[in-house]
């Protein structure tokens, strides 16, 4: 073997080594890295399912709702009392839980017709808690993309993009209430 050549098997093991440890290094650091919580973003990241109270689902259009309360066994309830099967359950896991893709920044006083609300959207969703607190998710209309909806959270000035699957779920729920 020539003495270049010698040189040039040399860097390549250098490099190659270099690059061994490099990769080690990061495979061990994300490794190390604690995992989320949900792998996904939720809208009420603070909101566990045994903190909602009652959960009213209406739309606007019709002024058809459905409203569920927690009764003191922890059972869901309507108000009238009649107990709920287990999409009642999972309506609650299903807000604790609500996903979004991403936010979108809106001006002050921005028209917002172009993200479904016009007026009123498909969807309002409102939520009690256990220790008073009210939130409130006005649904819009479906994205282009026909994966996500456009939705108002609470007073803030973002539209968040919520995955359609939780908004679909919801929807049907109001249309066919989970009594048992």
């Amino acid at each position: 073997m020539k003495r270049g050549e010698r040189r040039q098997l040399l860097i390549l093991l250098l490099v190659f080594a270099v690059l061994l440890i490099a990769g080690l290094v990061i495979t061990t650091q994300q490794a190390n890295r604690p995992l989320p919580e949900y792998p996904f973003l939720r809208v009420f990241p603070e909101v566990n399912e045994s903190d909602i109270a009652a959960i009213r689902l209406r739309d606007p259009n019709t002024e058809q709702a459905f409203t569920m309360t927690r009764a003191e066994d922890g059972t869901w309830v309507t108000p009238e009392g009649v107990p709920l099967n287990e999409n009642g359950i999972l309506i609650a896991r299903t807000l604790a839980l609500l996903p979004y893709d991403r936010i979108l920044t809106i001006l002050p006083n921005a028209d917002i017709t172009e993200y479904g609300f016009a007026p009123n959207g498909t969807l309002r969703v409102e939520i009690i808690l256990t220790d008073g607190d009210v939130h409130g998710v006005a649904i819009g209309g479906l994205a282009s993309t026909n994966l996500t909806y456009y939705a108002l959270v609470d007073d803030q000035p973002e539209i968040y993009v919520i995955l359609r699957p939780a908004v679909e779920y919801l929807i049907a729920q109001l249309r066919n209430p989970p009594t048992a």
